[in-house]
């Protein structure tokens, strides 16, 4: 198992036993050693999430989307951050986005897979 793949399988098993500061410190040591690995930003995400830290969360998000724009999931996020952070009009502001996002991906899906539905 790499270092990388190590780091990952350990932030995850302590984001499940709830040890999210010590999770978010694994997830950082795997962004030392690939630092556009998204699945470790997702964590780092959630776990800032998870500890009610919701500006550290929406930068984590925010990352994701300067590295794959068309990561629905990191848009989402940020989405849910703004509503925690009361917010609601920037919440749906950014829930649009996730919105269309998806709406972009179902539409390269059914091209690629040559469905033409309206």
């Amino acid at each position: 198992m790499t270092d990388l793949s190590t780091r990952i399988t350990t932030a995850m098993r302590l984001y499940a036993a709830k040890k999210f500061d010590l999770a978010r410190a694994e997830y950082e040591a795997a962004l030392a050693i690939d630092p556009n690995y998204t699945i470790a930003l997702h964590g780092v995400a959630a776990c800032h999430f998870q500890m009610g830290r919701w500006d550290e969360s929406i930068a984590a998000g925010e990352k994701v989307l300067a590295i794959d724009p068309m990561d629905a999931d990191a848009q989402g996020h940020i989405s849910r951050c703004w509503m925690r952070k009361g917010d609601v009009p920037r919440a749906e502001q950014e829930a649009a986005k996730e919105k269309m996002i998806r709406w972009k991906l179902q539409l390269k899906e059914q091209k690629a897979s040559g469905e033409n539905k309206a």
